[in-house]
């Protein structure tokens, strides 16, 4: 820490003098936030570019530049201590992929809270981005209409970004996660903060059991990210390029087992070296995430159709109770059924006093979109020869499941759709 309040003073007196030389006009502009361009009164001292170089510089200031931009050490562990993971989130997001035989990868972004005391990250949410899903892994669209909405959404709902949850096959190779992974990490974490974390999932071969891995990116590696020098090794998955050499700096153990460190001059750094692994644990979020996912290549959500079957398998439910549900938000926000600025503060606040008459006119405008009933009633009765296909077709659209597994579900809770839905 010390060292990093090192670096961090000579970053401050350097963005004084850079903010001085701005207002002379002599200092060079960048050409992008991907890459830094060298200018010609630059100079890399310990590894680090300044624009406009400090004229002292310490021993002291020397080594904690030295330890960050230079040398690149394994981080002894997590800055977070512990992953805790929404149950349904998980389930939802994996259930695709068991559905596809993993034969369809998917990504997401993570919302939730950070509590700085226990250095714990709490996922409430998971917002699957517009992407292209292939057997080896995605493609994410370079423009999401929907993501600023979804990003202001879970501020109004108290949540901040806490990293992001991605597939893989795997037998995919003997790394833990592939440099674009690690630099998609250390990207989110430059911009939202040290607690952001990843979280790997894959079934083991030849079944379909999933498993849920978190892991951070050293703070170290964040560093160096934000200089916009690393990149993707384009002929191995698992190393990270730097245009400038680092030291890697690793532990070993001779034959003797006597251990000692070993030190190597590189430009392409193993992930495994900046990778640290973070304890998961399972909880239940406040806010529901059982409505289907907006971007699913399988299924898009409708008003007509899944809205519709929410508001009438819930219909015993507070109204604010039933839009308690992160997705639902989404999908009608989406819809333009609802509007961020004047809907959505209402609701939020309908939601954390439990008053139904906050939501009156919110509830008026959902009904009619979708053509629902706004009065409430008894479910619909199980026919004598198994769930009727208006409770099947219910639970597929909520659960995102077959139909066949809708039934079995409906059979187990003698034609009961919420206790089917609650049962998924």
């Amino acid at each position: 820490s010390t060292r990093m309040d090192e670096l961090a003073k000579i970053r401050a007196e350097q963005a004084k003098r850079f903010a001085a030389e701005k207002k002379k006009g002599n200092t060079a502009s960048t050409a992008s936030s991907s890459s830094t361009p060298i200018a010609k009164k630059g100079k890399v001292i310990c590894g680090k570019y300044f624009v406009d170089p400090p004229r002292q510089i310490t021993m002291k200031d020397m080594e904690a530049l030295m330890s960050v931009y230079v040398r690149v050490a394994p981080q002894k562990e997590a800055y977070v201590q512990k992953l805790q993971l929404d149950q349904d989130s998980a389930e939802f997001f994996q259930s695709f992929m068991v559905r596809a035989g993993f034969a369809m990868q998917r990504f997401g972004l993570m919302y939730g809270r950070f509590n700085e005391k226990d250095k714990m990250v709490t996922v409430d949410c998971i917002y699957e981005p517009k992407q292209e899903s292939t057997a080896h892994g995605f493609e994410e669209h370079a423009v999401d209409p929907m993501q600023d909405t979804v990003n202001l959404l879970a501020k109004r709902l108290g949540l901040i970004p806490v990293g992001w949850i991605f597939s893989h096959r795997p037998d995919r190779g003997d790394y833990v996660l592939s440099a674009k992974e690690v630099l998609k990490t250390a990207e989110l974490a430059a911009k939202h903060g040290p607690h952001c974390c990843v979280v790997s999932v894959s079934n083991l071969e030849g079944t379909t059991q999933t498993d849920f891995n978190p892991w951070q990116v050293s703070q170290q590696i964040v560093e160096i990210y934000k200089e916009g020098t690393l990149s993707p090794n384009p002929k191995e998955e698992h190393l990270i390029h730097s245009e400038r050499e680092l030291e890697a700096v690793q532990e070993d153990t001779d034959k003797a087992g006597k251990a000692h460190v070993v030190r190597e001059a590189t430009n392409d750094v193993d992930t495994t070296l900046v990778t640290v692994p973070v304890p998961i644990t399972a909880g239940k979020s406040e806010w529901r995430n059982r409505f289907g996912r907006l971007n699913r290549p399988d299924h898009k959500p409708t008003l007509s159709g899944d809205v519709k079957n929410v508001l009438q398998s819930r219909s015993n439910e507070p109204f604010w109770q039933i839009l308690s549900d992160f997705h639902l938000l989404i999908c009608l926000l989406e819809a333009g059924v609802l509007d961020i600025d004047q809907d959505i503060p209402s609701v939020v606040k309908a939601i954390k006093q439990k008053d139904e008459a906050m939501v009156a006119a919110i509830k008026k405008k959902v009904v009619a979109a979708t053509g629902a009933s706004s009065s409430t009633g008894p479910r619909p009765a199980r026919a004598p020869s198994g769930p009727s296909q208006n409770a099947i077709q219910q639970v597929v659209s909520i659960c995102q499941c077959s139909a066949q597994e809708a039934e079995n579900l409906l059979l187990a809770t003698d034609g009961n759709v919420e206790k089917a839905i609650e049962l998924m």
